[in-house]
């Protein structure tokens, strides 16, 4: 994997993880005034209040697992935050195990 790969992959996850938090505050904000605008039923509003969350939580580990950045070698994680990522690309290894992550590390 090239630097400019990298940086592609970290931009790509950090926006749907962006996309995922956005949901999330939405359907957490947005529910109890959905409540009070139409007067759901108490059921409903529970259901909606926690079950879009853990929908959200779901579908961030599903988007970690499928566009999350992970070392060749050890098959680890890279980061989820932009500060490790940065870390990955500046010394082009892997923090776990060590061994280059970046192909063309002088």
């Amino acid at each position: 994997m090239t630097k400019t790969d990298l940086e592609l992959a970290i931009r790509r996850h950090s926006r749907y993880r962006t996309i995922i938090v956005f949901v999330m505050a939405t359907a957490v904000f947005g529910t109890p005034i959905a409540n009070i605008v139409f007067r759901i039923p108490v059921e409903v509003f529970l259901g909606l209040f926690f079950g879009i969350p853990i929908l959200g939580f779901a579908l961030g580990y599903v988007a970690l697992r499928v566009f999350g950045v992970r070392c060749p070698h050890c098959e680890a994680f890279l980061g989820m935050e932009k500060k490790k990522f940065y870390d990955v690309i500046a010394t082009g290894r892997c923090r776990k195990c060590g061994k280059s992550v970046i192909d063309d590390v002088v």
